[in-house]
């Protein structure tokens, strides 16, 4: 059987979010080769999270970071499993059956469902169609967190710059770059609560996505722009706060 490692990012984990973590711990115990843990030297409940987690097979590293992806990326070096499974810290892992594991192989990415849940209580479902459909201009139905993939690949699909909001996004079109197959599987469910973004991280997260869009399909301005100007019609946001946001990008990235 593949040896699969669960890798999490933690920053200032609250009880809650703890609970799901140990939760998804004990679901995928049998799984999981062996779980890991970047927990950022500045959060609150350390102490809690270590005792939570010590009836597991846990390698913890608390260190200083930039961001869960850099957390990330220094994490999966001390990583000697074949595969990872991406979890954040407070999402919630319901397994099914353990059928999903013939099917992880080094170019496969696998992904189960996915529920969304919003602050008002309201409940949505991934449509797994949508998730194998590529959007060169929109961000495509991909959420990592329910995703197992090859430890070589998540290496090269790590984020190169560094945007604040839509680093997923990077990674996902990096994924699609290196011809893997998407593999979609009902053994599992990936529970993902969703704190609700502010106006100023859509608005970013929009800006990011299109300053993205423009260094992987550099010869598609005028269609790109386009799509972009629908979009931010559509979710009513403000043009003008739009690219006033996309002049920002260049000063901050890397």
């Amino acid at each position: 059987m593949n040896k699969i490692a669960l890798i999490t990012p933690v920053f200032n984990p609250n009880s809650e979010q703890i609970k799901n973590l140990v939760s998804s711990y004990t679901s995928l115990k049998n799984i999981i080769n062996c779980f890991y843990l970047a927990i950022n030297k500045n959060s609150k409940n350390i102490d809690l999270l270590k005792e939570k987690t010590k009836d597991f097979d846990c390698v913890i590293r608390v260190e200083e970071d930039d961001g869960p992806d850099a957390a990330l990326r220094e994490l999966v070096d001390h990583v000697s499993e074949e595969f990872v499974w991406m979890l954040t810290c407070g999402e919630l892992v319901k397994l099914k059956d353990d059928k999903f594991l013939a099917k992880v192989k080094k170019d496969n990415v696998v992904f189960g469902n996915t529920t969304f849940i919003n602050q008002n209580g309201k409940h949505s479902c991934m449509n797994p169609k949508k998730f194998n459909r590529f959007y060169k201009y929109k961000i495509p139905i991909l959420n990592l967190s329910s995703c197992i993939m090859s430890k070589e690949n998540f290496i090269k699909s790590s984020p190169i710059k560094k945007y604040k909001v839509a680093t997923d996004y990077e990674q996902i079109l990096r994924l699609y770059s290196l011809n893997i197959s998407l593999i979609h599987t009902h053994s599992f469910r990936l529970v993902f609560f969703n704190d609700g973004n502010s106006v100023q991280n859509r608005i970013r997260g929009f800006a990011e996505m299109y300053h993205i869009s423009k260094y992987f399909y550099p010869k598609h301005n005028i269609v790109r722009t386009l799509v972009y100007l629908l979009l931010i019609l559509k979710h009513r946001i403000n043009p003008i706060k739009f690219f006033k946001e996309l002049s920002k990008i260049n000063d901050y990235i890397v």
